[in-house]
């Protein structure tokens, strides 16, 4: 087993990157995640599975239900899955609802009786 253990010169670039305290603050809150890995299963009774890939989606929004966005997540991962990521993260935007607002003439509503 080998630890990779970053020099302080890496540490400190880390610190200085755009952005980085903002990562800090947001992994520092609940997620919700799926991960997909593939295994090459053996052939043989001697060899033991080997992992071939692996993508791991995560949510930074702990309040919705994982059964309910997990198909969106798994479509907005689809096109990493079985190849090299180049990039050590990948961001995608959660889409914006469509729909449209119609403004119209106020009118005053008065508040309802207690019962």
């Amino acid at each position: 087993m080998t630890t990779y253990a970053p020099d302080m010169f890496e540490v400190m670039h880390q610190k200085t990157t755009p952005g980085y305290f903002e990562k800090v603050v947001s992994n520092s809150a609940e997620k919700l995640f799926i991960a997909i890995i593939a295994w090459q299963f053996p052939t043989t009774s001697r060899e033991k599975p080997k992992e071939v890939w692996r993508t791991v989606m995560v949510t930074d929004d702990p309040d919705q239900d994982l059964n309910l966005i997990s198909e969106k997540m798994l479509a907005a991962g689809g096109g990493y899955f079985d190849h090299l990521i180049e990039d050590e993260e990948v961001t995608l935007p959660a889409s914006v609802a469509e729909g449209h607002v119609t403004v119209g003439t106020p009118t005053v509503v008065e508040p309802a009786k207690a019962k």
